[in-house]
């Protein structure tokens, strides 16, 4: 099950690039048609707009795949039981909300595809595609915190013996 989570972690996070790769040159044919020939172009720029947001919403999975989210530590060092035990249950935490928006996120990926609802702009890109890139997006999120999580646990739990046995315990 790991395995799988991780190829499809690493599938999603190739597909952000892409679409990253997709941003880029949109910008640079957006600036080429707006400055060399005098004719902007509403469809790549709007495209750039839904394009960042697929980027970011596949990405999330790999971040915390990654281990390369944002984290600010409140708990000095010294206090390294205390930060692992932190650790442990904000991983567990984030999994917990994460799943819990990714099911509001295909409530409205379920709305989107039987009402046909479009992006509020000049070409209506359809709303779903972002629906379902945020639902995969935010469960790759959930399963990779909570695999991280148990990680770090059995790590904690597996390290406890090691210390007590240095210290001359059983």
């Amino acid at each position: 099950m790991t395995r799988l989570i991780k190829a499809v972690t690493v599938a999603s996070a190739t597909l952000a690039a892409v679409t990253l790769a997709y941003i880029a040159v949109a910008t640079i044919g957006g600036v080429v048609l707006r400055y060399v020939f005098r004719q902007p172009n509403r469809f790549l720029f709007e495209s750039t707009e839904f394009a960042l947001a697929l980027t970011v919403f596949l990405a999330l999975g790999y971040v915390a795949l990654r281990d390369r989210n944002v984290r600010v530590d409140l708990i000095p060092p010294r206090f390294s039981r205390a930060r692992h035990v932190a650790d442990v249950f904000s991983r567990f935490g984030t999994s917990v909300i994460a799943a819990a928006l990714a099911w509001f996120a295909v409530q409205m990926l379920a709305r989107d595809l039987s009402t046909g609802i479009k992006m509020g702009s000049t070409f209506g890109l359809p709303r779903w595609v972002l629906m379902l890139a945020l639902f995969i997006g935010l469960v790759l999120l959930a399963a990779n915190e909570l695999l991280s999580g148990i990680q770090r646990a059995r790590q904690a739990r597996d390290a406890v013996p090691a210390v007590a046995m240095e210290a001359g315990g059983e």
